[in-house]
């Protein structure tokens, strides 16, 4: 089965208010585009022209602002006790066989798996160079793998 994607929302933070929404995605159709590729989950939006678009773009730009993430309800999971083993400790592993429902997609400071998300600005426009264009975010292909594939 697919993941429920029919209401994804692209906010700052994981932020659940008014004035943290970038962009929206319903029923395949609004600000937000996301796809499915060999790479991972890739998603685009044209930053709006707020408070917390601009900052964010200047943030990305000058590299203070570098990962993403997501937010979503898991379906099927499993526990492996003593799983991996990390700087001689030993951790537990919540395996997440399958998603329910992606809910939102978020630009993060510190994102739950690191280098295997990004964010940047791909261009700049050439008629007004103080406003962005959209912007490409992804998921690394191996975490793609591991949440969306298994559905």
């Amino acid at each position: 089965a697919t993941a429920n994607m029919s209401d994804v929302v692209m906010v700052a933070d994981h932020a659940r208010d008014v004035r943290s929404v970038l962009a929206r995605s319903k029923n395949g159709e609004g600000t937000l585009s996301m796809s499915i590729t060999e790479e991972g989950l890739m998603f685009r939006f044209a930053v709006p022209d707020t408070s917390l678009g601009n900052d964010l773009v200047v943030l990305i730009e000058r590299g203070d602002i570098r990962e993403c993430s997501f937010a979503f309800y898991i379906d099927q999971s499993a526990w492996i006790n003593k799983g991996v083993t990390l700087e001689d400790s030993t951790y537990d592993v919540h395996r997440i066989m399958s998603i329910s429902r992606l809910c939102d997609l978020s630009i993060v400071v510190n994102g739950q798996y690191g280098s295997h998300t990004t964010v940047g600005v791909e261009e700049r426009s050439a008629i007004d160079a103080l406003r962005p264009k959209p912007e490409p975010l992804g998921m690394s292909a191996e975490l793609a793998q591991q949440i969306i594939n298994t559905l």
